[in-house]
């Protein structure tokens, strides 16, 4: 399966942004890993854009396209699952799974459970929890919010995975989420603030490999860390970020997609 990957575009934020994807893409499928922008229809404008581009459209939301609505997930979600209306030719994955010639594309935003790096136990997180609502301006019973959304997204991710594990036209799964899915992709700095870091990802992710029982997940699509473009392989699966970044944080001055071809992939079932 052959895939271009897109994520972190931060549309609202740069001056120079290209207006017209068409002619860009280097395959007929794209999957977009969230943060597109702050703005719903704006982010909404650009994913139909990208789906005159392409054949078909993978899209996740990320932690931006819900920046205003920290306090109400659930209902930030409805919004911009509203302003993307209906195209049949994408694939929203927060509530939706998408085969393609035996290709399951499945994912969610993933959240946050303020643990990256790893902390010492729960009192290392309920600080970094008690920290981001004052950097913030929110309640403890948000940043309580983000972290069970995590939870709920990873169970959801592992249910789905069981669930394909089991279908025969399914020969493999790529999974996309916004946020870091395990520790060792990143390198912490020790001049970084603590609690950025912990909300780099979902520590919980690591129990959606326990799911897949005949090894079909092959590639592992995420976003929101900026400071590095990983492609990398663990365990068997290929994990990959491509990132374009805010202005103050872009790796590189240009942007294009990153073609993915699964059949390069470790697939650890052999």
């Amino acid at each position: 399966m052959q895939f271009d990957l897109i994520s972190d575009l931060h549309i609202d934020l740069w001056r120079d942004n290209i207006k017209d994807w068409r002619g860009l893409g280097t395959s007929l499928v794209c999957v977009v890993a969230g943060d597109v922008s702050k703005d719903t229809r704006l982010t909404a404008s650009f994913v139909k854009h990208l789906c005159d581009s392409y054949k078909h459209v993978m899209f996740i939301d990320g932690n931006h396209e819900h920046k205003a609505s920290y306090g109400d997930l659930a209902r930030a979600q409805l919004d911009l699952e509203h302003a993307l209306g209906s195209c049949d030719n994408l694939t929203y994955l927060a509530d939706a799974t998408a085969v393609i010639d035996g290709t399951a594309f499945i994912g969610a935003n993933g959240w946050w459970t303020f643990d990256f790096p790893e902390l010492a136990g729960s009192d290392g997180r309920m600080m970094c929890m008690d920290q981001f609502c004052h950097k913030e301006g929110l309640r403890m019973r948000d940043a309580v919010g983000i972290w069970t959304a995590a939870q709920e997204q990873a169970e959801f991710l592992g249910n789905a995975v069981a669930m394909l594990n089991a279908k025969d036209d399914v020969g493999e799964i790529v999974l996309v989420t916004h946020t870091v899915p395990r520790h060792d992709l990143i390198i912490p700095s020790l001049n970084d603030d603590i609690v950025d870091w912990s909300k780099t990802g979902n520590s919980s992710m690591r129990d959606v490999l326990h799911a897949d029982i005949d090894g079909k997940i092959s590639t592992w699509c995420f976003g929101h860390y900026h400071s590095q473009h990983v492609d990398t392989v663990k365990d068997g699966v290929r994990y990959i970020s491509h990132p374009r970044g805010r202005p103050d944080d872009a790796m590189y001055p240009f942007y294009y997609p990153k073609r993915i071809d699964t059949a390069l992939d470790v697939v650890r079932n052999g």
